[in-house]
């Protein structure tokens, strides 16, 4: 059974957007169902309909 741990940090903007950048090292998002349980499918990030999710770059 696959395993997701999430972190939902908040982060603060007081320096301005401008100066704000994330970035995530992973090249594969795991694929859900309808109610949203994994379904141990690995997607490719850069796919088209998967592109939001590459956030190999800051961002």
């Amino acid at each position: 059974m696959p395993f997701g741990f999430a972190l939902h940090p908040y982060f603060s903007t007081l320096s301005g957007k401008r100066n704000t950048v994330v970035s995530i090292p992973a090249s594969y998002v795991m694929e859900a169902d309808e109610q949203l349980l994994p379904t141990g499918r690995l997607l490719d990030v850069r796919g088209i309909m998967y592109a939001m999710f590459d956030l190999r770059r800051p961002v």
